[in-house]
C-alpha cells in the first residue's frame, strides 16, 4: 500500500513580505512472492536432467520527507531579495529472499551431485539519504542602465546505500554466511556552495543610420565562487539496527 499527502501555506506579513512553509511525504510498504521452476536437460529427451525451482520474496518499506521554507521581501517591482530552504529525507528498507531447490533425475548429475540440493540467500538492503539546499538571490536596478544581482545555492548531502547477501544450504535461511564477494555498501557526504554577484551595465550603441534612435548594449561584470567538498568510506557490515 502506499500513502501520499502534501500541504503548503502563505503568510502574507506585511504588503512586502512574504513566508512560505510547504512539506510532502509519501509512506509505502509492499510485500511478494513468486515462484518459478526452470528445466534442465536435452531437446528430444523425455525427461529432464534436473529442475530448478526458485522461490523470490520480497518485503519491505519506504519513507519521502521533504519540507520547503521561504522568504520574499519585495522593496519594488525592480528590488527584490528572495531566500529559500528545503530538506530532504529518503528511507527505505528492504528484506529479499531467494530459494533455490534443485532435483536431479539423470546421470552424471546423480553420481556427482546429491540427487537434491537447496541454495538460501537472504540479500538485505537499508537505504538511508538526506539533503539539505539553502538559496538566497538578490536583485536591484539601481539606474534605467544599471541593475545589480547576486545569489548563492548551497547542497548538502549524505548517501548510505547498503547491499550485503547471506548464505544457507538450509529451507529456512537458518546458519546464514556472509557471502564477503558481493559486499556492497557505499556512504558519502558532499557539499557544493556557490556565490555569484553579477553587475548589469546597458550603453547606447551607435547608430545604424543617420536618423536612427540610440540603442543600448548591455555588459555586465560577475563574479563567481563555487566551493565543493566530498568524503566516503567502505566500512564493515552493518545491520538495519546500525544504518544512521
Amino acid at each position: 500500500g502506499g500513502l501520499f499527502g502534501r500541504a503548503g501555506l502563505t503568510w502574507h506579513i506585511t504588503d512586502k513580505d512574504d513566508i512560505s512553509l510547504s512539506g510532502m511525504t509519501m509512506q509505502g510498504d509492499h510485500k511478494s512472492s513468486n515462484t518459478t521452476p526452470y528445466h534442465y536437460g536435452t531437446i528430444g529427451n523425455d525427461t529432464d536432467d534436473y529442475i530448478m525451482t526458485r522461490t523470490t520474496s520480497s518485503d519491505g518499506d519506504m519513507q519521502m520527507y521533504h519540507g520547503e521554507l521561504g522568504y520574499d521581501h519585495q522593496w519594488s517591482d525592480k528590488h527584490k531579495l528572495k531566500f529559500v530552504f528545503s530538506a530532504n529525507k529518503w528511507k527505505s528498507d528492504n528484506d529479499n529472499t531467494y530459494l533455490d531447490q534443485t532435483v536431479y533425475f539423470l546421470e552424471p548429475f546423480k553420481s556427482t551431485t546429491p540427487a537434491q540440493s537447496t541454495v538460501y540467500q537472504y540479500r538485505p538492503s537499508f537505504i538511508n539519504n538526506r539533503n539539505f539546499e539553502t538559496k538566497l538571490e538578490y536583485e536591484n536596478q539601481l539606474t534605467d542602465n544599471l541593475k545589480l544581482e547576486a545569489g548563492y545555492n548551497g547542497t548538502f548531502a549524505h548517501e548510505n546505500t547498503p547491499q550485503e547477501s547471506w548464505l544457507s544450504d538450509s529451507a529456512d535461511g537458518s546458519n546464514l554466511t556472509e557471502e564477503k564477494t558481493f559486499f556492497n555498501r557505499f556512504i558519502a557526504s558532499s557539499t557544493v556552495a556557490l556565490g555569484q554577484a553579477k553587475l548589469i551595465r546597458k550603453k547606447p550603441l551607435p547608430p545604424s543610420t543617420p536618423n536612427s534612435l540610440p540603442r543600448l548594449r548591455p555588459s555586465c561584470a560577475s563574479c563567481v565562487i563555487l566551493c565543493q567538498s566530498s568524503s566516503s568510506e567502505r566500512p564493515k557490515p552493518l545491520k538495519s539496527s546500525h544504518i544512521i
